[in-house]
């Protein structure tokens, strides 16, 4: 539950915008916070008066375990800005005609690497 414990509890399809907002006032704001005060989600239903709080916390706390198993293997899977950046290809930097131009952009532009889009005011050139 490394990423998963760093969702705010606000965020969460699990647990009612009321229920986050009772959770935030006693200090469970996060998922990690919910997954390690589990009585904290059964005592806010009871505040807010929800019918069959037991139940009702058990649910939520079944939904929100599975929704952090969700977010841990799609953020596990997923590569980091560094590791991208590792993997592309490296080409030199284009040359264009103009040095300023060229010191400018740096490395910005590069041999199939992309598309990079220019713009300024009209008749800029």
């Amino acid at each position: 539950m490394a990423m998963a414990g760093c969702i705010d509890a606000r965020a969460l399809r699990s647990i009612p915008t009321p229920v986050a907002d009772a959770l935030g006032a006693c200090g469970v704001c996060s998922l990690g916070d919910m997954l390690a005060r589990p009585e904290a989600l059964r005592e806010s239903l009871v505040r807010l008066d929800a019918r069959d709080p037991e139940k009702r916390a058990a649910e939520m706390l079944a939904a929100c375990r599975a929704e952090a198993k969700e977010v841990d293997d799609v953020w596990g899977s997923s590569a980091s800005a560094l590791a991208l950046l590792q993997r592309r290809p490296s080409h030199p930097p284009l040359r264009l005609p103009s040095r300023a131009l060229t010191a400018l952009l740096g490395s910005a532009l590069g041999a199939g690497g992309g598309l990079l889009e220019i713009c300024g005011v009209p008749g800029a050139g």
